[in-house]
């Protein structure tokens, strides 16, 4: 997706060190995934099963300034209902929104939700200890208290994590956020960590799994002429891209500093390539 030029306004390098997001590795030659949709193809068709993962914010869809004014459009829905209708293939939404939300939100029958980054599958939730659980609680609190009054600063809370958002705020605004939020962690006794995404930081239990170790539990039981398809635009979605060496994984934005193979520009062409795949499927 593009940059608007609020985003470009933030300079990463001036925030606390600890927000500022992990360096990726530098992938050359990552190529638009049209340009190498044939050879994609024919990998696709010759496994025996495939696992198809799928983030959801700026991957399905486009980012919004208030996550609760995502939509996501029928058009959207009537091609992941149709690859869920395709034998020897599962699909995945793996996001870091909360697993009910991202149910209602994608609202499609027969697709594995994973939601809070891993934490939340049906059926079965990585509940924090104790400990972990009061340190969010307590977080949460400080975050609300020391953000307050910074306008642009939003906080979503996840209940079991929270986010906070700067899309929208500025310069002076985002520099006293990361603050408040890196000193939150720090005194958190490593018990919670930071995930960087674009324009947001989440706050969460170390214990969680993350998108990797989601990814990877769903992957490692399938047989084993099996192929995977990840597309996610964000940095926690370069957790799953590192695990997933040799598969097909695609970078939603410009296709630079990913682990991903692949690129495409946007939620559009996301769903362009997923309507060729049920095609050729």
């Amino acid at each position: 997706m593009g940059t608007s030029p609020q985003e470009k306004r933030v300079d990463a390098s001036s925030l606390a060190p600890a927000l500022v997001p992990r360096k990726r590795r530098t992938t050359q030659n990552v190529r638009h995934l049209a340009d190498a949709w044939h050879e994609v193809i024919a990998r696709v068709r010759a496994a025996e099963y495939r696992l198809l993962l799928l983030d959801f914010d700026g991957t399905l869809v486009g980012l919004r300034r208030h996550p609760d004014d995502v939509r996501f459009s029928e058009r959207g829905k009537k091609i992941l209902r149709r690859l869920v209708g395709h034998e020897n293939l599962t699909v995945a939404v793996v996001s870091g929104r909360e697993l009910e939300q991202i149910q209602k939100l994608v609202g499609v029958e027969g697709i594995r939700y994973v939601g809070l980054h891993g934490a939340e599958r049906l059926g079965e939730t990585t509940v924090p200890s104790i400990a972990a659980r009061q340190m969010i609680a307590a977080a949460l609190k400080t975050a609300q208290t020391g953000l307050a009054g910074l306008r642009g600063i939003e906080i979503e809370n996840k209940h079991l994590s929270f986010a906070v958002h700067y899309r929208g705020a500025r310069q002076s605004a985002v520099e006293a956020a990361s603050r408040v939020v890196a000193e939150i962690v720090a005194t958190a006794n490593d018990k919670l960590r930071i995930l960087c995404g674009k324009m947001v930081w989440e706050v969460l239990p170390r214990e969680f799994p993350g998108k990797g170790v989601a990814v990877l539990e769903l992957f490692a039981p399938l047989p084993e002429k099996k192929i995977a398809i990840y597309f996610g635009d964000d940095e926690t979605d370069e957790e799953a891209f590192a695990v997933l060496p040799g598969q097909i994984t695609v970078n939603v934005g410009s296709g630079t500093n990913t682990h991903a193979s692949f690129y495409v520009r946007g939620p559009s062409e996301v769903l362009h390539f997923l309507s060729r795949l049920e095609e050729k499927l």
